[in-house]
């Protein structure tokens, strides 16, 4: 079985915030207090979860934008 660490939406705009205030009462407690609605894409509790290196610059860390998707690289050197 798998379980949801967090879920992260980064630049909420006001509509989605007032959408998910809406139906949050929907959502089981334990769900709704992983999940994180965010007006900006830096937010703290996103930086601490994660070492910098697995974090893009955009989002507050130091790892490079990708831009080659295929073949896939889990970042480690086969040399």
């Amino acid at each position: 079985m798998y379980f949801m660490a967090g879920a992260f939406y980064l630049n909420a705009t006001w509509g989605q915030k007032a959408f998910y205030s809406l139906v949050k009462g929907l959502i089981d407690p334990i769900t709704r207090e992983k999940m994180f609605l965010e007006s900006n894409s830096t937010p703290d509790s996103l930086v601490k979860l994660f070492h910098p290196t697995q974090l893009e610059k955009r989002y507050g860390g130091t790892a490079e934008t990708p831009t080659q998707f295929w073949p896939p690289s889990i970042g480690i050197n086969s040399d």
